[in-house]
């Protein structure tokens, strides 16, 4: 149904043209439409030996989740693989520039230095029931909707840390960290 406005004294105001033709819409080769979604994958090497809780899981490590150097994005997902089967909670706290001035030392107590506080944007939690085995001694867990809002561009960086009292013998655990961007 097509609705024209009419005036005062009864004659239509405008004149209403309507066309089936599709207006002209191309897309670079680059952009995406709807969104891009990107992930990756680190591999940690964890010291040999008991942890407590507290304790840092394989060191401060960086991401470059973003394509592009403006607009904005999320972390949506964490994806723990546990190569030793230890099937621990797990903190796993993400920063929007290095905290340089803290320290992150595998199988350590994490040292947060005050400088480096107002540079965490969120953390997401693993918890121990959060983990399924995949193939004998391996267990995975991940943990989706995480929704930490990211400037587009911006180097993430993220820090472990164990909430239980794992020993890791094999030396690696493998994260991986998924995005969507504006």
């Amino acid at each position: 149904m097509l609705n024209v406005l009419r005036g005062d004294d009864g004659a239509a105001a405008a004149n209403v043209a309507i066309s089936n033709t599709p207006l002209p819409f191309t897309v670079a080769d680059d952009a995406r439409v709807g969104g891009w979604t990107n992930k990756e994958q680190t591999s940690l090497t964890v010291s040999g030996g008991a942890f407590v809780a507290n304790d840092c899981v394989g060191g401060k490590f960086s991401l470059a989740l973003f394509r592009a150097s403006t607009g904005t994005g999320i972390i949506h997902a964490v994806t723990v693989l546990d190569l030793d089967n230890q099937k621990v909670a797990l903190d796993v706290f993400f920063f929007d520039s290095d905290p340089s001035a803290s320290t992150f030392t595998n199988n350590t107590a994490v040292s947060l230095n005050s400088a480096d506080r107002a540079k965490i944007i969120g953390k997401a939690s693993i918890g121990a029931g959060d983990y399924a085995n995949i193939a004998s001694g391996i267990a995975v867990a991940t943990v989706s909707n995480v929704g930490i809002p990211v400037d587009s561009g911006a180097t993430v960086y993220v820090a472990i840390v164990t909430q239980a009292t794992p020993t890791y013998t094999t030396g690696t655990m493998i994260v991986t960290v998924g995005a969507l961007q504006d």
